[in-house]
């Protein structure tokens, strides 16, 4: 662990690299490795220094964040998070903050916050923390009428992405809804028109 503290160490203080990282995704096997090595309430305590002053360097408090992910405190990193928002809003700040969010537990705040990220960067509706990531945030908690909006929402950006609007149909018995997707879906996917026309007999099927 010492070898890979070293080897990131110089990359991590490279503010330049670091603010082109999106995800910032050299600070986690640091702090990991710092961690291991029993030095991670020294790390800590560098970062809580650094925030308190006012620190501009928006890496302190991601390095924080992930500090107090790595000790458990949940609250912590998403309060984090939150207070790099307001202050730095960046993809990498909006990313932080709704992967700190559990699914299911903080639900309606990581709702909240993939529609702040969407409002102050549209790009990332296609990112890989994108539209579809949400629908299935909304579908995972049931949410299915707010899943079929953000699916819809998504189809005017993405058209392939139209299969699963008939899935959330499908599961909310419109099936005669569904089958009509199914069909757009079947004449314009070649490569998977058979499944869809399975799928568009399902749907009928069902309906009897």
């Amino acid at each position: 662990y010492e070898q890979v503290v070293e080897c990131l160490r110089p990359l991590i203080a490279n503010r330049a690299l670091m603010e082109s990282c999106p995800d910032r995704s050299l600070i986690g096997p640091y702090v990991e490795a710092l961690q291991k090595l029993g030095r991670l309430d020294a790390l800590a305590r560098e970062m809580e220094a650094q925030t308190g002053a006012g620190s501009t360097n928006s890496l302190h408090w991601h390095m924080l964040a992930q500090c107090r992910r790595a000790a458990g405190d949940k609250a912590g990193a998403v309060a984090c998070y939150r207070k790099l928002v307001e202050a730095m809003p960046s993809h990498a700040a909006m990313r932080g903050w709704i992967q700190a969010l559990d699914n299911r537990q903080d639900y309606e705040e990581k709702v909240a916050a993939y529609r702040e990220y969407f409002k102050r960067f549209p790009d990332a509706r296609k990112s890989d923390m994108g539209l579809d990531r949400l629908v299935d945030l909304h579908r995972r908690n049931a949410q299915l009428d707010r899943a079929l909006e953000a699916a819809r929402e998504y189809v005017a950006i993405s058209p392939w992405y139209l299969g699963t609007v008939g899935e959330i149909l499908a599961a909310q018995r419109k099936y005669a809804e569904a089958a009509e997707v199914f069909r757009q879906v079947a004449a314009a996917d070649a490569q998977n028109r058979d499944y869809y026309r399975t799928r568009i007999a399902d749907m009928l099927m069902a309906a009897e």
